[in-house]
Protein backbone atom coordinates (compact mmCIF):
# COMPACT_ATOMS: atom_id res chain seq x y z
CA UNK A 1 0.00 0.00 0.00
CA UNK A 2 2.96 2.22 0.36
CA UNK A 3 4.70 1.93 -2.73
CA UNK A 4 0.78 2.24 -4.69
CA UNK A 5 0.60 5.74 -2.54
CA UNK A 6 3.20 7.05 -3.15
CA UNK A 7 3.04 6.49 -6.88
CA UNK A 8 2.64 9.77 -8.58
CA UNK A 9 1.39 11.30 -5.13
CA UNK A 10 2.09 14.69 -6.32
CA UNK A 11 0.06 14.20 -9.38
CA UNK A 12 1.89 17.06 -11.74
CA UNK A 13 0.65 19.70 -8.49
CA UNK A 14 -3.05 19.02 -10.00
CA UNK A 15 -5.93 18.91 -6.92
CA UNK A 16 -9.54 18.19 -6.44
CA UNK A 17 -12.29 20.90 -5.26
CA UNK A 18 -12.06 18.98 -2.33
CA UNK A 19 -8.35 19.17 -1.67
CA UNK A 20 -8.43 22.83 -2.48
CA UNK A 21 -10.61 23.00 0.19
CA UNK A 22 -9.03 20.97 2.81
CA UNK A 23 -5.05 23.62 1.60
CA UNK A 24 -7.44 26.37 2.26
CA UNK A 25 -8.90 25.63 5.61
CA UNK A 26 -6.12 24.20 7.00
CA UNK A 27 -3.95 27.17 6.34
CA UNK A 28 -6.74 29.37 8.12
CA UNK A 29 -5.53 30.51 11.93
CA UNK A 30 -7.33 28.62 14.02
CA UNK A 31 -9.31 32.14 14.95
CA UNK A 32 -11.05 31.67 11.56
CA UNK A 33 -11.20 28.09 10.96
CA UNK A 34 -13.72 28.01 14.41
CA UNK A 35 -15.82 30.70 12.69
CA UNK A 36 -15.88 28.40 9.55
CA UNK A 37 -16.91 25.54 11.34
CA UNK A 38 -19.31 27.26 13.29
CA UNK A 39 -21.13 28.13 9.85
CA UNK A 40 -20.07 25.53 7.45
CA UNK A 41 -18.33 21.72 6.60
CA UNK A 42 -17.70 21.33 10.51
CA UNK A 43 -18.71 17.59 9.50
CA UNK A 44 -14.87 17.87 8.40
CA UNK A 45 -13.61 20.49 11.76
CA UNK A 46 -11.51 17.04 13.35
CA UNK A 47 -10.01 16.74 10.15
CA UNK A 48 -8.95 20.28 9.16
CA UNK A 49 -7.83 20.85 12.49
CA UNK A 50 -5.58 17.75 12.13
CA UNK A 51 -4.31 19.50 8.78
CA UNK A 52 -3.59 22.63 10.36
CA UNK A 53 -0.92 21.29 12.46
CA UNK A 54 0.12 19.12 9.45
CA UNK A 55 0.54 22.65 6.94
CA UNK A 56 3.75 23.27 9.34
CA UNK A 57 5.53 20.59 7.21
CA UNK A 58 4.42 22.03 4.09
CA UNK A 59 1.29 22.41 2.21
CA UNK A 60 2.23 21.47 -1.36
CA UNK A 61 -0.37 18.28 -3.05
CA UNK A 62 2.19 15.63 -2.46
CA UNK A 63 2.66 16.84 1.49
CA UNK A 64 -0.92 17.44 2.11
CA UNK A 65 -1.53 13.52 1.00
CA UNK A 66 0.92 12.07 3.01
CA UNK A 67 -1.54 11.75 6.09
CA UNK A 68 -4.07 9.80 3.73
CA UNK A 69 -1.23 7.61 2.76
CA UNK A 70 -0.53 6.52 6.24
CA UNK A 71 -3.50 6.29 7.03
CA UNK A 72 -4.84 3.88 4.25
CA UNK A 73 -1.88 1.95 5.01
CA UNK A 74 -2.64 1.47 8.61
CA UNK A 75 -5.98 0.65 7.58
CA UNK A 76 -4.84 -2.32 5.11
CA UNK A 77 -2.17 -3.99 7.52
CA UNK A 78 -4.92 -4.09 10.15
CA UNK A 79 -7.50 -5.87 7.63
CA UNK A 80 -4.93 -8.09 6.82
CA UNK A 81 -4.37 -8.82 10.61
CA UNK A 82 -8.10 -8.93 11.43
CA UNK A 83 -8.98 -11.57 8.56
CA UNK A 84 -5.90 -13.42 9.74
CA UNK A 85 -6.85 -13.61 12.86
CA UNK A 86 -10.39 -14.40 12.39
CA UNK A 87 -9.54 -17.31 9.80
CA UNK A 88 -6.70 -18.41 11.55
CA UNK A 89 -4.55 -18.11 8.31
CA UNK A 90 -1.98 -15.68 7.62
CA UNK A 91 -2.50 -16.71 3.89
CA UNK A 92 -5.84 -15.40 4.12
CA UNK A 93 -4.90 -12.18 5.80
CA UNK A 94 -2.10 -11.48 3.17
CA UNK A 95 -4.72 -12.12 0.00
CA UNK A 96 -7.55 -10.33 2.12
CA UNK A 97 -4.54 -6.79 2.47
CA UNK A 98 -3.63 -7.24 -1.24
CA UNK A 99 -7.52 -7.12 -2.36
CA UNK A 100 -7.92 -4.59 -0.56
CA UNK A 101 -4.78 -2.49 -1.13
CA UNK A 102 -5.20 -3.36 -4.95
CA UNK A 103 -8.90 -1.98 -4.92
CA UNK A 104 -8.86 1.19 -7.13
CA UNK A 105 -11.05 3.28 -4.79
CA UNK A 106 -9.01 2.80 -1.98
CA UNK A 107 -5.58 3.69 -3.67
CA UNK A 108 -7.39 6.95 -5.10
CA UNK A 109 -8.58 8.27 -1.50
CA UNK A 110 -5.49 7.05 -0.30
CA UNK A 111 -4.06 9.79 -2.44
CA UNK A 112 -6.67 12.59 -1.70
CA UNK A 113 -6.33 14.96 1.40
CA UNK A 114 -9.53 14.67 2.77
CA UNK A 115 -10.22 12.39 6.06
CA UNK A 116 -12.19 9.08 4.46
CA UNK A 117 -8.78 7.29 4.56
CA UNK A 118 -8.79 8.13 8.23
CA UNK A 119 -12.03 7.04 8.96
CA UNK A 120 -11.63 3.73 7.44
CA UNK A 121 -8.08 3.17 9.79
CA UNK A 122 -10.01 4.08 12.68
CA UNK A 123 -13.23 1.84 11.80
CA UNK A 124 -10.86 -0.92 11.00
CA UNK A 125 -9.16 -1.27 14.23
CA UNK A 126 -12.38 -0.43 16.08
CA UNK A 127 -13.44 -3.64 14.29
CA UNK A 128 -10.38 -4.86 15.77
CA UNK A 129 -10.58 -4.47 18.86
CA UNK A 130 -14.21 -5.00 19.21
CA UNK A 131 -13.58 -8.70 18.48
CA UNK A 132 -10.76 -8.81 21.51
CA UNK A 133 -12.94 -7.89 23.39
CA UNK A 134 -15.51 -10.61 23.01
CA UNK A 135 -12.61 -12.83 22.97
CA UNK A 136 -11.79 -11.37 25.94
CA UNK A 137 -15.22 -11.86 26.86
CA UNK A 138 -15.75 -15.40 26.17
CA UNK A 139 -12.62 -16.02 27.72
CA UNK A 140 -14.05 -15.20 30.84
CA UNK A 141 -10.98 -12.89 31.35
CA UNK A 142 -10.43 -10.00 34.56
CA UNK A 143 -13.13 -7.41 35.10
CA UNK A 144 -10.38 -4.80 33.94
CA UNK A 145 -8.80 -6.02 31.34
CA UNK A 146 -12.10 -6.04 29.68
CA UNK A 147 -13.00 -2.81 30.68
CA UNK A 148 -9.76 -1.71 28.85
CA UNK A 149 -10.79 -3.36 25.68
CA UNK A 150 -13.98 -1.69 25.89
CA UNK A 151 -12.91 1.31 26.22
CA UNK A 152 -10.56 1.26 23.20
CA UNK A 153 -13.64 0.32 21.42
CA UNK A 154 -15.52 3.67 22.49
CA UNK A 155 -12.30 5.96 21.98
CA UNK A 156 -11.46 4.64 18.16
CA UNK A 157 -15.50 5.02 17.65
CA UNK A 158 -15.17 8.17 19.04
CA UNK A 159 -12.47 9.52 16.58
CA UNK A 160 -14.00 8.00 13.80
CA UNK A 161 -17.06 10.32 14.40
CA UNK A 162 -15.49 13.44 14.94
CA UNK A 163 -13.93 12.58 11.55
CA UNK A 164 -17.00 12.04 9.77
CA UNK A 165 -20.33 11.41 11.75
CA UNK A 166 -21.21 9.00 8.62
CA UNK A 167 -18.49 6.42 10.48
CA UNK A 168 -20.97 5.94 13.22
CA UNK A 169 -23.01 3.57 10.61
CA UNK A 170 -20.69 1.06 11.78
CA UNK A 171 -22.08 0.53 14.79
CA UNK A 172 -25.23 -0.98 12.98
CA UNK A 173 -22.61 -3.35 11.86
CA UNK A 174 -21.10 -3.91 15.23
CA UNK A 175 -24.64 -4.70 16.88
CA UNK A 176 -25.13 -7.63 13.91
CA UNK A 177 -22.13 -9.24 15.47
CA UNK A 178 -22.27 -8.91 18.76
CA UNK A 179 -25.94 -10.74 18.45
CA UNK A 180 -24.70 -13.18 16.32
CA UNK A 181 -21.95 -14.16 19.29
CA UNK A 182 -24.46 -15.07 21.66
CA UNK A 183 -22.21 -14.47 24.20
CA UNK A 184 -25.29 -13.91 26.58
CA UNK A 185 -26.94 -10.01 27.37
CA UNK A 186 -23.93 -9.08 29.73
CA UNK A 187 -21.86 -8.45 26.35
CA UNK A 188 -24.81 -7.46 24.92
CA UNK A 189 -25.60 -4.36 27.43
CA UNK A 190 -21.51 -3.95 27.95
CA UNK A 191 -21.56 -3.13 23.90
CA UNK A 192 -24.58 -1.12 23.90
CA UNK A 193 -23.60 1.04 26.90
CA UNK A 194 -19.92 1.80 25.19
CA UNK A 195 -21.31 2.34 21.64
CA UNK A 196 -24.11 4.71 23.34
CA UNK A 197 -21.60 6.62 25.48
CA UNK A 198 -19.19 7.07 21.98
CA UNK A 199 -22.88 8.75 20.31
CA UNK A 200 -23.46 11.27 23.18
CA UNK A 201 -19.74 12.39 22.80
CA UNK A 202 -20.50 12.73 19.19
CA UNK A 203 -23.59 14.54 19.63
CA UNK A 204 -22.56 18.12 19.83
CA UNK A 205 -20.71 17.74 16.18
CA UNK A 206 -23.77 16.19 15.07
CA UNK A 207 -26.26 19.44 16.35
CA UNK A 208 -23.87 21.86 14.42
CA UNK A 209 -23.54 19.83 11.28
CA UNK A 210 -27.82 20.00 11.11
CA UNK A 211 -27.71 23.64 10.83
CA UNK A 212 -25.25 23.29 8.21
CA UNK A 213 -27.55 21.13 6.26
CA UNK A 214 -27.37 23.46 2.97
CA UNK A 215 -24.08 22.11 2.84
CA UNK A 216 -25.22 18.52 1.46
CA UNK A 217 -28.58 20.20 -0.41
CA UNK A 218 -26.65 19.06 -3.76
CA UNK A 219 -26.88 14.90 -2.55
CA UNK A 220 -29.51 13.42 -4.95
CA UNK A 221 -31.62 10.10 -4.03
CA UNK A 222 -30.08 6.98 -5.01
CA UNK A 223 -30.95 4.78 -7.60
CA UNK A 224 -29.60 1.50 -9.23
CA UNK A 225 -26.92 3.45 -10.63
CA UNK A 226 -25.61 4.67 -7.40
CA UNK A 227 -25.45 1.21 -6.01
CA UNK A 228 -23.33 0.28 -9.52
CA UNK A 229 -20.88 1.97 -8.77
CA UNK A 230 -20.72 1.17 -4.85
CA UNK A 231 -20.67 -2.27 -5.79
CA UNK A 232 -17.05 -1.10 -8.40
CA UNK A 233 -15.96 0.79 -4.89
CA UNK A 234 -16.02 -2.24 -2.69
CA UNK A 235 -14.85 -4.87 -5.38
CA UNK A 236 -12.90 -3.27 -8.21
CA UNK A 237 -13.80 -1.29 -11.24
CA UNK A 238 -13.34 -4.09 -13.71
CA UNK A 239 -16.85 -5.90 -13.77
CA UNK A 240 -15.20 -9.64 -14.44
CA UNK A 241 -12.67 -9.24 -11.28
CA UNK A 242 -15.67 -7.41 -9.37
CA UNK A 243 -17.51 -10.42 -10.05
CA UNK A 244 -14.59 -12.94 -9.34
CA UNK A 245 -14.36 -10.92 -5.90
CA UNK A 246 -17.78 -11.35 -5.30
CA UNK A 247 -18.07 -15.29 -6.19
CA UNK A 248 -14.83 -15.05 -3.61
CA UNK A 249 -16.47 -13.52 -0.94
CA UNK A 250 -20.27 -15.84 -1.35
CA UNK A 251 -17.96 -18.60 -0.99
CA UNK A 252 -16.36 -17.13 2.38
CA UNK A 253 -20.16 -16.61 3.93
CA UNK A 254 -21.22 -20.37 3.29
CA UNK A 255 -21.33 -22.60 5.97
CA UNK A 256 -17.84 -23.46 7.11
CA UNK A 257 -16.25 -20.60 5.31
CA UNK A 258 -14.50 -18.83 8.79
CA UNK A 259 -15.05 -20.88 11.71
CA UNK A 260 -15.60 -18.74 15.02
CA UNK A 261 -12.31 -17.09 16.02
CA UNK A 262 -13.29 -17.56 19.96
CA UNK A 263 -14.15 -19.75 22.15
CA UNK A 264 -17.38 -21.82 21.98
CA UNK A 265 -20.28 -19.95 23.22
CA UNK A 266 -21.97 -22.81 24.42
CA UNK A 267 -18.69 -23.87 26.64
CA UNK A 268 -17.98 -20.11 27.85
CA UNK A 269 -14.22 -20.73 28.24
CA UNK A 270 -11.28 -21.81 25.98
CA UNK A 271 -8.47 -20.00 24.50
CA UNK A 272 -8.51 -16.52 22.45
CA UNK A 273 -8.95 -15.89 18.70
CA UNK A 274 -5.66 -15.98 17.92
CA UNK A 275 -4.57 -20.06 18.25
CA UNK A 276 -6.83 -20.50 14.80
CA UNK A 277 -7.89 -23.86 16.21
CA UNK A 278 -11.50 -23.18 15.81
CA UNK A 279 -11.00 -21.31 12.04
CA UNK A 280 -10.42 -22.93 8.99
CA UNK A 281 -12.07 -24.11 5.65
CA UNK A 282 -14.02 -27.08 7.54
CA UNK A 283 -15.22 -25.10 10.64
CA UNK A 284 -19.07 -24.87 11.63
CA UNK A 285 -21.76 -22.62 10.41
CA UNK A 286 -20.75 -18.88 11.64
CA UNK A 287 -24.60 -18.25 12.74
CA UNK A 288 -24.52 -20.76 15.22
CA UNK A 289 -22.53 -18.14 17.69
CA UNK A 290 -19.27 -17.18 18.44
CA UNK A 291 -17.00 -14.20 16.52
CA UNK A 292 -15.99 -15.76 12.90
CA UNK A 293 -15.05 -13.70 9.53
CA UNK A 294 -18.38 -14.16 7.92
CA UNK A 295 -20.08 -12.12 11.50
CA UNK A 296 -18.01 -9.48 11.38
CA UNK A 297 -17.16 -8.79 7.83
CA UNK A 298 -20.69 -9.15 6.02
CA UNK A 299 -22.36 -6.72 8.37
CA UNK A 300 -19.38 -3.78 7.90
CA UNK A 301 -20.36 -4.85 3.90
CA UNK A 302 -23.88 -4.73 4.18
CA UNK A 303 -25.14 -2.58 6.96
CA UNK A 304 -23.72 0.90 7.06
CA UNK A 305 -24.54 1.29 3.17
CA UNK A 306 -27.59 -0.50 3.55
CA UNK A 307 -29.01 2.07 6.91
CA UNK A 308 -27.72 5.02 4.44
CA UNK A 309 -29.42 4.40 1.53
CA UNK A 310 -32.68 3.12 3.32
CA UNK A 311 -32.68 7.00 5.36
CA UNK A 312 -32.11 9.13 2.07
CA UNK A 313 -35.10 6.98 0.46
CA UNK A 314 -37.59 7.39 3.22
CA UNK A 315 -36.33 10.86 4.09
CA UNK A 316 -33.62 13.60 3.69
CA UNK A 317 -30.73 12.05 1.12
CA UNK A 318 -27.46 12.00 2.66
CA UNK A 319 -25.97 8.99 0.93
CA UNK A 320 -22.62 9.51 -1.05
CA UNK A 321 -20.71 6.39 -1.54
CA UNK A 322 -17.30 7.98 0.20
CA UNK A 323 -18.86 7.99 3.41
CA UNK A 324 -19.34 4.36 3.60
CA UNK A 325 -16.00 3.58 1.81
CA UNK A 326 -14.81 1.55 5.17
CA UNK A 327 -17.13 -0.66 3.89
CA UNK A 328 -14.57 -1.86 1.50
CA UNK A 329 -12.66 -3.23 4.22
CA UNK A 330 -15.72 -6.00 4.51
CA UNK A 331 -15.32 -6.61 1.33
CA UNK A 332 -11.57 -7.31 1.31
CA UNK A 333 -12.04 -9.69 4.00
CA UNK A 334 -14.45 -11.97 2.76
CA UNK A 335 -12.93 -11.86 -0.78
CA UNK A 336 -9.69 -13.01 0.96
CA UNK A 337 -11.12 -15.39 3.04
CA UNK A 338 -12.84 -16.90 0.09
CA UNK A 339 -9.79 -16.98 -2.04
CA UNK A 340 -8.12 -18.89 0.57
CA UNK A 341 -10.83 -21.17 1.40
CA UNK A 342 -10.98 -22.25 -2.77
CA UNK A 343 -7.36 -22.95 -2.54
CA UNK A 344 -7.56 -25.15 0.77
CA UNK A 345 -10.59 -26.91 -1.03
CA UNK A 346 -8.75 -27.50 -3.93
CA UNK A 347 -5.35 -28.75 -2.22
CA UNK A 348 -7.55 -31.20 -0.16
CA UNK A 349 -9.08 -32.57 -3.35
CA UNK A 350 -5.90 -32.85 -4.73
CA UNK A 351 -3.74 -34.01 -1.97
CA UNK A 352 -2.84 -37.85 -3.43
CA UNK A 353 -0.58 -35.88 -6.51
CA UNK A 354 2.27 -35.53 -4.38
CA UNK A 355 2.41 -39.55 -4.36
CA UNK A 356 2.90 -39.95 -7.98
CA UNK A 357 6.24 -38.62 -8.49
CA UNK A 358 7.61 -41.23 -5.77
CA UNK A 359 5.39 -44.15 -6.79
CA UNK A 360 6.60 -43.08 -10.17
CA UNK A 361 10.34 -43.66 -9.25
CA UNK A 362 9.41 -46.82 -7.76
CA UNK A 363 7.68 -47.92 -10.45
CA UNK A 364 11.08 -47.13 -12.48
CA UNK A 365 13.33 -48.96 -10.09
CA UNK A 366 11.57 -52.05 -10.86
CA UNK A 367 11.35 -51.81 -14.13
CA UNK A 368 15.27 -51.19 -14.27
CA UNK A 369 15.66 -54.69 -12.32
CA UNK A 370 13.34 -56.70 -14.07
CA UNK A 371 14.50 -55.58 -18.01
CA UNK A 372 18.31 -56.18 -16.52
CA UNK A 373 19.27 -52.62 -18.25
CA UNK A 374 21.21 -51.47 -15.04
CA UNK A 375 22.58 -53.01 -11.85
CA UNK A 376 20.27 -52.53 -9.22
CA UNK A 377 20.61 -49.22 -7.31
CA UNK A 378 21.86 -49.27 -3.58
CA UNK A 379 18.95 -46.82 -3.09
CA UNK A 380 16.13 -49.49 -4.09
CA UNK A 381 16.82 -52.03 -1.40
CA UNK A 382 15.40 -50.15 1.08
CA UNK A 383 12.37 -49.54 -0.95
CA UNK A 384 9.61 -51.73 0.94
CA UNK A 385 10.77 -49.81 4.16
CA UNK A 386 10.16 -46.43 2.50
CA UNK A 387 7.09 -47.39 1.26
CA UNK A 388 6.21 -48.37 4.47
CA UNK A 389 7.25 -45.12 5.93
CA UNK A 390 5.62 -42.99 3.04
CA UNK A 391 2.32 -44.85 3.94
CA UNK A 392 2.46 -43.68 7.22
CA UNK A 393 3.52 -40.39 6.61
CA UNK A 394 0.64 -39.72 4.03
CA UNK A 395 -1.73 -41.19 5.94
CA UNK A 396 -1.64 -38.90 8.51
CA UNK A 397 -1.13 -35.91 6.29
CA UNK A 398 -4.19 -36.30 4.34
CA UNK A 399 -6.31 -38.32 7.00
CA UNK A 400 -8.80 -35.46 6.82
CA UNK A 401 -9.49 -36.23 2.33
CA UNK A 402 -12.30 -38.05 2.06
CA UNK A 403 -12.60 -38.10 -1.68
CA UNK A 404 -12.38 -41.68 -3.08
CA UNK A 405 -9.85 -40.56 -5.27
CA UNK A 406 -7.24 -40.21 -2.05
CA UNK A 407 -9.03 -43.06 -0.55
CA UNK A 408 -8.27 -45.11 -3.49
CA UNK A 409 -4.57 -43.87 -3.86
CA UNK A 410 -3.99 -44.47 0.08
CA UNK A 411 -5.10 -48.35 -0.02
CA UNK A 412 -3.02 -48.62 -3.33
CA UNK A 413 -0.17 -47.13 -0.95
CA UNK A 414 -0.94 -49.47 1.75
CA UNK A 415 -1.50 -52.26 -0.61
CA UNK A 416 2.19 -51.79 -1.82
CA UNK A 417 3.59 -51.68 1.63
CA UNK A 418 4.28 -55.36 0.98
CA UNK A 419 6.62 -56.64 -0.75
CA UNK A 420 5.48 -59.36 -3.50
CA UNK A 421 7.65 -62.77 -2.98
CA UNK A 422 10.00 -63.57 -5.87
CA UNK A 423 8.69 -67.11 -6.90
CA UNK A 424 11.29 -69.21 -9.02
CA UNK A 425 9.12 -68.73 -11.94
CA UNK A 426 10.25 -64.84 -11.73
CA UNK A 427 13.35 -66.36 -11.55
CA UNK A 428 13.70 -68.51 -14.89
CA UNK A 429 12.00 -65.45 -16.87
CA UNK A 430 14.47 -63.27 -16.02
CA UNK A 431 17.34 -65.56 -16.22
CA UNK A 432 15.75 -66.43 -19.90
CA UNK A 433 18.24 -65.88 -23.04
CA UNK A 434 17.66 -62.70 -25.10
CA UNK A 435 16.08 -60.72 -21.78
CA UNK A 436 18.56 -58.60 -21.06
CA UNK A 437 18.58 -54.92 -22.73
CA UNK A 438 20.61 -52.51 -23.36
CA UNK A 439 20.80 -49.34 -21.30
CA UNK A 440 18.42 -46.63 -22.32
CA UNK A 441 18.31 -42.67 -21.79
CA UNK A 442 14.92 -43.21 -20.41
CA UNK A 443 16.25 -46.05 -17.70
CA UNK A 444 18.80 -43.91 -16.43
CA UNK A 445 16.06 -41.25 -16.06
CA UNK A 446 13.86 -43.33 -14.21
CA UNK A 447 17.02 -44.63 -11.97
CA UNK A 448 18.24 -41.11 -11.26
CA UNK A 449 14.28 -40.25 -10.31
CA UNK A 450 15.11 -42.94 -8.18
CA UNK A 451 17.76 -42.35 -6.32
CA UNK A 452 16.91 -38.31 -6.25
CA UNK A 453 13.27 -39.67 -4.36
CA UNK A 454 15.00 -41.81 -1.74
CA UNK A 455 17.70 -39.15 -1.09
CA UNK A 456 14.77 -36.66 -0.25
CA UNK A 457 12.96 -39.32 1.40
Amino acid sequence: MVVLGLWGLARDSAMGNDEVATRWAALLSLRDLAHLLNNQDAVHGFYYLLMHGWVAVGSSPAVLRIPSVAAMTVAVALVAVLTGRLTGSGWAGLFAGLVMALTPMISFYAQTARSYAMVLACVVAATLVLVRALDAEAAGAGGQRVTRWWLGYGALVVVAGYLNEMSLLVLAAHAVTVVVARYGMAVVRRWAVTAAVSVVVVVPLVLISVREDNAVGWIPRPGLGALRVLFHDYFGSATLIALLLLACAVIAILPGGGGPAGPDPAVGSGSAAGSGSAAGPAAGAWWRGGVSLPSVAAPLLVAPALVLIVESLVARPFYVDRYVLYGAAGAAMLAGAGLWRAGSAAGQGSCGCRAWPSACARWSCSWARSTGSAPRPAACSTSAARRRTWARTHARGTGSCSSATCSARRGWATRRTTPRPRTSAWRSRRSRPGRSVAPTSLSRLCIRSCWITSGSG
